[in-house]
């Protein structure tokens, strides 16, 4: 599997990157919603550098210890800017498999990170909609 430069969905994205802005209204508050796949960070990736007048918020996991050196290394690189963001919300995965101890199931893991961040999210989600 390819990441980074040189992935086709990256550069589909990027080819369509001008259009896909010109759809966003002016002044919008866009929210980016991503796992800790480096994939789901690229249409973030591919918008902030076009960012006019709009407000550019990421929730993200982060990358696990677990995961193979160039997927974390692309996962930091990708994230290696955030000056076209208004907000991040950066959530530790690492921390929450500690949390949870040896040894568990990807089920649990899955389970323990969907319910700590349920209402984070929904908070999150208000305040930036409130401001």
């Amino acid at each position: 599997m390819k990441y980074g430069i040189g992935d086709s969905k990256l550069d589909a994205l990027a080819s369509v990157a001008k259009k896909l802005n010109r759809k966003l209204r002016y002044h919008d508050e866009i929210v980016f919603l991503t796992d800790n796949d480096p994939h789901s960070l690229y249409p973030f990736y591919v918008l902030k550098e076009l960012k006019e007048n709009n407000f550019f918020h990421l929730i993200t996991l982060s990358h696990c210890d677990l995961d193979a050196v160039k997927r974390s290394n692309l996962y930091h690189q990708l994230l290696s800017d955030n000056s076209a963001l208004n907000s991040l919300f950066y959530y530790d995965s690492n921390r929450a498999l500690k949390a949870l101890g040896e040894p568990t199931t990807i089920r649990k893991a899955y389970s323990y990170v969907k319910k700590e961040l349920e209402g984070i999210i929904i908070s999150t989600l208000n305040e930036i909609y409130e401001t």
